[in-house]
């Protein structure tokens, strides 16, 4: 009796330790993941922090900011560098600068406004300052506005194409600042309309003027919508006519035949001359 009373503690034993040894693991991988959850979290909030954006008027191209219309390695777009001796003016490699402006290190710089250049070539204003007048400032004077790092005339914003009506609008390549707004650089005598350089002295949609069609049946002519005539009938007045036989427009427009004649081949001629034959 007493050797089956010591087999069953053995056993109560075994069983107890198996227990505790489970509980303890399991209190460890309930434990284990609430470490890992906050590391997550924290390294999700890190990776989803975003890098600034570049200011008004500069294109990210790789890591850094820059102005895609001055920049002679990314001229006009990223990777595009200017050849030598050229500079990049609105975003097109070019022959020297513009007057106004000065070559420093390919970039046609005014001097007068560029922080980086202001005065003179490679002149930078401190950070917290403005370049304005070719000197470098803390604060606008009156009735100028800050643009990035310098200060342009209230009045300059309606024909200043890197700030064309607000700062920071600046107007593509091929467009020009006029009265605040980006207007396509036309040839001569063609007008923009929409964003279209149009004939307004051809053009059936735009006839005299952006934005006047010309009604089915005409066409556009000298700005002026005029009717389409057929068979041999010329436009007088907006009216089509034979000067042939038309007494009111004998052999041209507005030849009016006096009493008594007929127009005839384009002259004014007696009836009864006109009879005989």
């Amino acid at each position: 009796m007493r050797y089956w009373l010591h087999i069953l503690c053995v056993l109560l034993t075994v069983v107890m330790v198996l227990g505790i040894a489970s509980f303890a693991q399991s209190t460890t991988e309930t434990e284990s993941p609430i470490v890992t959850e906050s590391q997550t979290v924290n390294e999700n909030t890190a990776a989803t922090k975003k890098a600034p954006a570049c200011p008004d008027g500069e294109e990210k191209c790789g890591d850094a900011c820059t102005d895609l219309l001055s920049d002679p390695s990314n001229c006009g777009e990223c990777s595009k560098k200017c050849p030598d001796k050229t500079v990049c003016v609105n975003g097109a490699c070019i022959m020297g600068c513009p007057d106004g402006r000065k070559d420093c290190d390919g970039r046609c710089s005014d001097l007068a406004s560029d922080p980086n250049n202001c005065g003179a070539c490679k002149n930078i204003c401190p950070e917290d300052m403005l370049c304005y007048k070719g000197n470098c400032i803390s604060s606008c004077p009156e009735g100028t506005v800050q643009c990035s790092r310098t200060c342009i005339d209230l009045k300059a914003l309606k024909t200043d194409s890197k700030n064309c009506g607000a700062c920071g609008k600046a107007c593509s390549n091929g467009q020009e600042c006029v009265d605040g707004a980006c207007k396509q650089i036309c040839p001569n005598g063609m007008v923009d309309c929409s964003g279209k350089c149009v004939d307004i002295f051809a053009d059936d949609q735009n006839c005299g003027a952006c934005g006047n069609s010309c009604p089915r049946g005409t066409t556009c002519i000298g700005s002026a919508c005029v009717p389409v005539c057929d068979g041999g009938l010329n436009d007088c007045g907006g009216a089509c006519v034979d000067l042939q036989s038309d007494r009111q427009n004998c052999g041209s427009c507005g030849n009016v035949c006096p009493d008594g004649q007929d127009c005839f081949n384009g002259q004014c001629t007696g009836v009864d001359w006109i009879g005989a034959v």
